[in-house]
């Protein structure tokens, strides 16, 4: 049993507890008196010794059961206010209602601290921390986990749309730190990792085929081909991201599903459709810029086999001029011809590899 020095000596608590449930009402009482904010009207040393007897007296188990249903209860009521509300106001009630109910739970953990310290350790039970997160995550947050997780996807997808003029990252990003550090059972991982995350991952996906399916279907200068705009989709992704998760692999996770969708499983059509006009017209930063669409390896590989073809479609361009009298000027004319052609492809990629270099010493900068 660990070293604990009570507030109230067993000497002076003097009265034997012969009916547990007659001192929990003095709890359940004072309970609801916290969640009620009347907290100036508890006698907190009364409160501790009814806990230190009951205790005391081997009532641990049934004192964490009787908590655990008063505390059920009154998250029940919370549970009631959030099923009548949908989207940002859901998700701001729930930030707020769990920064209440934090309040709530450390006044009672004062109360119960005897309990923690001596019951809950000794028979390896949660705290009363521990106790309410993981009663607030049965009792609010899986009855309206639907909800929650449609208004997450909703209010995300807004940001991608209008993410400039969106007012509303700091609501979503407190709601996905509130699901991120409720506890639940011993050694699971958060419910956002192991419920909403997953959620999330499978609507952005579905949310980013069909953007590119739409912009497929554009008329506006092959809008879907256009690399420009898809770095811009992935940096808005990126930059929403580090906004609202503070989890640097959920980060990685939701970028890796938007490169996919918009870059990797179209890398074939981009890369033939931009190449031509980067050789053709030397074009280094938008060279950088299509290799910069993706950080997959085998997605770079697409696009220098793609410039590969290129470089065999333009020798294979060069026509022996049949004008010219003597066979040797006619070779000698060719042989310009793809002097002149490996010179254009060399001066791209000195100037390509000389501007990443320039780009990755000031990123390092």
């Amino acid at each position: 049993m660990p070293n604990i020095k009570p507030i109230i000596s067993s000497r002076r608590y003097s009265r034997k507890v012969e009916s547990p449930n007659e001192h929990w009402e003095i709890l359940e009482d004072g309970i609801n008196k916290i969640f009620q904010g009347k907290v100036n009207e508890l006698s907190f040393e009364k409160l501790y010794t009814t806990v230190y007897g009951l205790v005391l007296n081997k009532n641990g188990p049934q004192l964490q059961r009787m908590l655990s249903k008063l505390l059920s209860y009154h998250f029940g009521i919370v549970r009631d206010t959030l099923e009548q509300q949908t989207g940002l106001d859901a998700l701001e009630s729930l930030n707020l209602q769990w920064d209440e109910q934090k309040v709530y739970l450390r006044q009672i953990s004062d109360v119960f601290i005897y309990m923690d310290l001596v019951y809950s350790k000794r028979e390896n039970k949660p705290d009363v921390s521990s106790l309410g997160s993981r009663l607030f995550v049965n009792q609010v947050i899986e009855p309206v986990s639907d909800m929650l997780k449609e208004s997450l996807i909703d209010e995300i997808n807004k940001a991608r749309t209008t993410f400039n003029e969106y007012a509303g990252l700091e609501i979503v990003k407190n709601a996905i730190s509130v699901l991120a550090k409720l506890e639940m059972k011993e050694g699971m991982s958060s419910i956002f990792l192991t419920d909403f995350e997953p959620f999330l991952l499978e609507r952005s996906e579905i949310y980013y085929k069909s953007l590119h399916e739409r912009l497929q279907q554009s008329q506006e200068d092959n809008g879907w081909k256009d690399f420009n705009a898809l770095l811009r989709l992935l940096n808005v992704e990126d930059e929403m991201c580090k906004r609202i998760f503070d989890d640097q692999d959920t980060i990685l996770k939701f970028h890796k599903i938007a490169e996919k969708a918009l870059v990797s499983d179209n890398i074939e059509e981009i890369a033939a459709y931009s190449l031509r006009n980067i050789v053709k017209n030397s074009q280094i930063k938008e060279m950088s810029t299509l290799m910069s669409l993706s950080s997959s390896l085998k997605d770079r590989i697409v696009i220098l086999e793609r410039l590969s073809n290129c470089i065999t479609d333009d020798v294979n361009s060069i026509q022996v001029d049949n004008t010219i009298r003597k066979k040797s000027g006619a070779a000698v004319k060719w042989i310009q011809d793809l002097i002149s052609l490996k010179i254009r492809y060399y001066d791209l990629a000195v100037s390509y590899t000389h501007l990443r270099a320039h780009e990755t010493l000031s990123d390092v900068v």
